[in-house]
């Protein structure tokens, strides 16, 4: 999913490069529970935050005001192949702000 020419963002934030060779922003630090939505513009994002000419800006946008329990589980299997993934999202909102709690496996 990123690339020099993305801009990768969390709720406006752009989010710490990653990596030896190539610096990379790596979405896959959130689990997927916590979001809301994505917001991809293509191009353009340069006027906005200042990065690189005709970027491409993805913005992950995180739940707010969570209140209550989830939990997921998947598994897969095939010929010499298997896979498991799960996780869980607890949180608690109050008329002043939240508290969310996620975790995921893959």
């Amino acid at each position: 999913m990123s690339s020099n020419s993305t801009l990768i963002l969390i709720d406006g934030h752009r989010i710490p490069l990653t990596g030896i060779v190539r610096n990379l922003a790596d979405p896959n630090i959130l689990p997927p529970s916590v979001l809301d939505r994505v917001e991809v513009m293509p191009e353009g994002a340069s006027s906005v935050y200042g990065f690189g000419r005709g970027c491409r800006r993805d913005q992950f946008v995180t739940r707010r005001g969570f209140d209550g329990f989830e939990a997921n589980a998947q598994g897969g299997y095939g010929d010499n192949y298997h896979a498991y993934s799960g996780g869980f999202l607890g949180g608690k909102a109050w008329e002043s702000g939240s508290a969310l709690l996620s975790y995921s496996y893959s």
